[in-house]
């Protein structure tokens, strides 16, 4: 399984988390099976997860609390609310299943409405509840729940 993990460079929460779950795949240089966005609201992130869905490939997305009520909320509702009716929700959407880091997160997913799939995967980068290795272990679960659907769709 080809997993491309698209996350912004800048934010070193996001990337210690993607470090740890990058530790033991295999480099690749075809076209992906899974695209994993990390985070929200950059658009050069929305960008190429669609285009490599346009190409067959499947997304899941994490959004690290960027999709909380509070966060929404905190920046200019002109800005949000153009990012969020051109792109970002088409993106949540288009997202095979979501991935949030706790209960709190889960339930501000599901009551935004936008995509009904969500797992609930501690991030062992913000805690000690669950070890990097079973955080690995049950995003690959994930990943094989993603890979396992449609089947139909993956035999065309």
């Amino acid at each position: 399984m080809k997993i491309l993990h698209l996350y912004p460079s800048d934010d070193a929460l996001i990337a210690a988390h993607v470090t740890m779950l990058r530790e033991h795949e295999e480099p690749f240089n075809d076209k992906p099976d899974i695209v994993h966005v990390h985070g929200c609201w950059r658009y050069n992130i929305v960008r190429q997860a669609m285009k490599a869905h346009r190409q067959g490939a499947r997304i899941v997305m994490t959004p690290h609390g960027g999709l909380e009520p509070w966060v929404i909320n905190e920046r200019q509702m002109t800005e949000k609310l153009s990012k969020t009716l051109l792109w970002q929700r088409r993106m949540v959407e288009s997202a095979y299943v979501l991935i949030a880091h706790g209960p709190i997160e889960t339930t501000s997913l599901g009551q935004l409405g936008w995509n009904p799939r969500c797992e609930t995967i501690r991030n062992a980068v913000i805690t000690n509840s669950i070890t990097p290795e079973a955080m690995r272990q049950q995003t690959q679960e994930v990943y094989r729940k993603v890979m396992d659907s449609n089947t139909i769709e993956l035999m065309n």
